[in-house]
């Protein structure tokens, strides 16, 4: 069954858009060429003063990770990858607290002046709102470096 959506999946636009993540993250972050990259969004909800009336505001996400130095970069960005709007580097041991949701790939990671949330998109063919992008396996990669990151920062605590 997963042959069968990778076959309708436009194979030229998902690279294009991987291309542009990797121009941005090489562009912004030293060494760029060496971290993995996957795509991530988060909504946020806000209500307006007029009753009843919620604006939700989306914002995109590019998650690099080295598995060397157990280092995570993520970059919020825009959905065509053109600007960099803010940049978080970290390793394990500056980490509060992280977790995450396996099957909805949510991940949640606190650092000493902000909190992080997005959601890894494994699939998505509507480019509306969110970037066209699959990238199954490349989460598939990155829940298995995260479970070592975990690992890792409990073992670096105690």
């Amino acid at each position: 069954m997963r042959l069968l959506r990778r076959k309708k999946f436009d194979q030229e636009k998902d690279l294009e858009t991987k291309n542009k993540i990797k121009e941005l993250f090489c562009k912004k972050i030293k060494k760029g060429k060496e971290y993995k990259l996957l795509y991530g969004y988060n909504i946020e909800e806000y209500h307006t003063a007029k009753k009843h009336e919620k604006v939700l505001k989306y914002k995109n996400y590019i998650l690099g990770y080295r598995e060397n130095d157990m280092s995570i970069v993520i970059i919020e960005t825009d959905k065509e990858f053109t600007e960099c709007l803010k940049k978080y580097s970290f390793n394990r041991q500056d980490l509060l607290k992280t977790s995450y949701k396996n099957g909805a790939n949510y991940y949640y990671f606190s650092l000493p002046k902000e909190d992080i949330y997005f959601y890894l998109i494994d699939e998505n063919k509507d480019d509306d709102i969110f970037a066209y992008i699959n990238q199954e396996d490349e989460i598939y990669e990155f829940q298995e470096f995260f479970e070592e990151f975990r690992r890792k920062r409990k073992k670096s605590k105690v």
